[in-house]
């Protein structure tokens, strides 16, 4: 399983060096479903945070709030970049883009999907 590690700090370039250092055909799209709109962003920071998801960045814009997140598994040193959107629709969906830094490859798929189960309970 993974561990996430809750002191992990990252400044902006180091993500977005990062980000771009990997094609964007190796990011892994998910939604996570929302039982409520969150009324900020800090909400959603917050809940993540609790779980050592950090927030590099984050903005609300008239339809949408925007994230810029990251988290790093303790095990293996992988780290964890996503870039979401939560759309302000009556049944508000987190759309995740992620992309993993620093893994052999594998098993990445894994470990995003337990990320993303850890992501939906804090969320829920």
């Amino acid at each position: 399983g993974i561990s996430l590690n809750a002191s992990v700090a990252l400044t902006g370039e180091e993500y977005q060096s990062k980000w771009e250092s990997i094609s964007d055909a190796d990011s892994i799209v998910s939604t996570i479903a929302l039982r409520a709109l969150p009324s900020t962003t800090d909400q959603v920071e917050k809940a993540l945070a609790g779980m050592s998801v950090m927030t590099m960045a984050s903005g609300e814009l008239p339809g949408e709030f925007k994230f810029f997140l990251y988290a790093e598994d303790s095990n293996s040193g992988s780290t964890f970049l996503i870039q979401s959107n939560i759309e302000k629709t009556p049944d508000p969906l987190m759309i995740i883009t992620m992309k993993v830094a620093g893994t052999g490859g594998g098993t990445d798929q894994q470990k995003v999907d337990q990320l993303i189960e850890m992501m939906s309970l804090a969320l829920n």
